[in-house]
């Protein structure tokens, strides 16, 4: 028998608290997430109790209003879900474009590029580099 495709699923459910957590963690309540992202306060309320599904186009919208990867949404899905870019690739661009998906590569991009001095970045390129050396010990 197939699935209903408008019964609300765990992947659903994922995305609606993923959806608060982030409103929330900007500041922002229903009514300004809704004005930001063109809806309704209503709307939002409803995705983020999952009463009602998100859309692709939605999910969009939602992450430009929220200022965030569309990833971050479904993060907590499966770790296929949102995979846009292939990871076995070697292309730079794709590296790079992998990197600023996640989270903490959104948030340390968005912090170091708040460092106006070079010598203060020199000294965190070194922590880092010296941190990812570490690993293969």
């Amino acid at each position: 028998m197939p699935d209903n495709p408008h019964r609300i699923t765990d992947a659903d459910r994922a995305v609606a608290a993923r959806l608060r957590h982030h409103r929330q963690a900007r500041g922002l309540t229903q009514r300004g997430l809704a004005t930001l992202s063109g809806d309704t306060e209503r709307a939002i309320s409803f995705y983020e109790r999952a009463t009602t599904r998100v859309s692709a186009r939605k999910l969009v919208d939602l992450a430009r209003a929220l200022e965030i990867p569309i990833a971050w949404l479904c993060a907590d899905i499966d770790d296929g879900a949102c995979v846009i870019l292939d990871p076995a690739s070697d292309d730079e661009d794709a590296t790079l474009r992998r990197f600023l998906e996640t989270p903490e590569g959104w948030e340390l991009n968005r912090a170091f590029n708040r460092i106006a001095s070079s010598a203060k970045r020199a000294l965190i390129l070194q922590l880092v580099e010296g941190l990812a050396d570490e690993q293969g010990d």
